[in-house]
């Protein structure tokens, strides 16, 4: 019997589909369980795979776990690859560059054999409309299979992925042209204690990236000669120092932190620390020298949206598309007034990585504490992926990455990846983003989880 979409055994199908976007292709490994035998592998439209296979009869409902291979399944199994074989062969044949566009059309029914089952497989991105009307026979009874398929993307998504690979920088938790859009504010994430004063905030400000200094002073040097210039004027030194102050009524955005005029919020500083006034909670930091402006990291803040209920559907429906769709913002409660939203905590990590490698070209990192005491070494392999697994419901954009928290080989692995940048984020933050990267481990197939001492591995991106 058929294996739904929604009641699909991810115990027994392991999924790793990646859209590689230099070729044009999607990769797709597959492991199955001992005693499922893959059959063809078929499509309902350009973004949707199907599996085909069977499932040994007594392998579901044995108590002993031992399955018994008689004389005449033996004879099965031979003629079920005897078969197959010419269509191994051809398929074969017409794959040698790996790349299954000239696959002919197989038109066989499916075999109403009883343990027939399928796994639906979502794919990242669009295949080729040729194939999608194809069926891919499989010949070989194992249990790891992998294929590679023609992608045929949409223009405007081949134009952003080709963006994206050259400016990986390209979105934010709550950036400030989101915030713009719409009216917001933020609370404590521990207690939903108001941070900001009511009606205070006019206007939120992006940061520009930290080598701006560099930038201006290049320009600076390189501008169109006048008869005005003289050699005095082709360096300015304060662009070096030069701060940026938030001031009220306006807040600062920044990757990961908003800068704000502390007049405009409800938080107490005790000493560096800024906190919630209501519970306590440690929100961000300040600099000692000046006590008017305030650091407030996002991962300690929810966004609160106007009470919906009193909104009209417009807003309600662009708060949602803006904030909590495009962002992948998750709500914290079910929607209710207001709504409260915050980000996943891995994302901030990778907002990071994703500056640090547009703005540095590096990528390799040592993930630590705000003690700076090693917890995590990950090396970005790809810096800008699309992929899903067998509980993707669509394509997610990410990093492929191994990693390591073994702090015994850490050393070791260090000595062979040249300059590594030191990120620091609260223990809270960094058990999220092992535990993200476990699950991501644990979604590929076993033969994909490793590479040397390094173990594989997707960070999730803000799509």
């Amino acid at each position: 019997m058929a294996t739904s979409a929604s009641s699909q055994n991810h115990d027994r199908v392991l999924v790793y589909a990646e859209y590689l976007s230099r070729i044009r292709s999607i990769a797709i490994s597959i492991q199955l369980s001992e005693l499922c035998y893959p059959q063809q592998l078929t499509f309902r439209d350009v973004r949707t795979a199907v599996l085909h296979y069977t499932k040994a009869s007594g392998s579901s409902d044995s108590t002993t776990g031992v399955h018994d291979e008689s004389n005449e399944s033996s004879k099965e199994k031979q003629n079920h690859e005897s078969n197959r074989s010419d269509q191994l062969d051809e398929l074969e044949s017409s794959t040698a560059s790996g790349i299954t566009d000239s696959i002919e059309l197989n038109q066989k029914e499916k075999s109403s054999n009883s343990n027939d089952n399928e796994f639906i497989i979502n794919l990242p991105e669009d295949i080729t409309v040729r194939v999608s009307e194809s069926t891919i026979p499989i010949s070989e009874l194992t249990s790891t299979l992998s294929f590679r398929l023609p992608a045929s993307p949409e223009l405007a998504d081949v134009l952003q992925t080709k963006l994206n690979f050259y400016d990986s920088y390209d979105q934010i938790p709550w950036s400030a042209d989101m915030l713009n859009s719409h009216k917001v504010s933020f609370c404590c994430v521990q207690c939903d204690g108001e941070l900001v004063k009511p009606n205070r905030i006019k206007q939120w400000k992006s940061l520009p990236s930290e080598n701006w200094a560099e930038m201006m002073d290049f320009w600076h040097c390189h501008k169109p000669k006048s008869e005005d210039d003289n050699m005095a004027s082709k360096f300015n030194p304060s662009y070096a120092v030069s701060k940026f102050t938030p001031y009220s009524g306006t807040v600062l955005v920044g990757d990961c932190y908003f800068y704000l005029f502390k007049d405009d919020t409800t938080a107490r500083v005790v000493g560096e620390t800024v906190a919630c006034e209501k519970c306590g909670y440690d929100l961000g930091t300040c600099d000692a020298s000046d006590k008017t402006s305030l650091t407030v990291w996002k991962w300690n803040l929810k966004l609160v949206t106007p009470d919906v209920s009193t909104d009209n559907t417009k807003t309600k429906d662009d708060i949602r598309e803006a904030v909590a769709s495009t962002n992948t913002c998750m709500p914290t409660k079910k929607p209710a007034k207001p709504l409260r939203l915050t980000y996943p905590l891995h994302q901030y990590v990778s907002t990071v990585i994703a500056r640090l490698i547009d703005s540095h070209a590096i990528y390799t990192f040592s993930i630590t504490d705000m003690d700076e005491k090693p917890d995590l070494l990950l090396w970005v392999f790809n810096p800008d992926i699309k992929y899903t697994t067998a509980t993707s419901a669509k394509g997610q954009r990410g990093f492929k990455i191994v990693y390591t928290y073994d702090k015994k080989i850490m050393p070791s692995l260090e000595k062979t990846r040249g300059e590594i940048e030191v990120v620091k984020f609260p223990p809270r933050v960094l058990e999220v983003l092992k535990a993200h990267l476990v699950e991501n481990t644990l979604s590929l197939p076993e033969n994909a989880r490793s590479f040397g001492q390094w173990t594989v591995s997707m960070l999730e991106k803000i799509n």
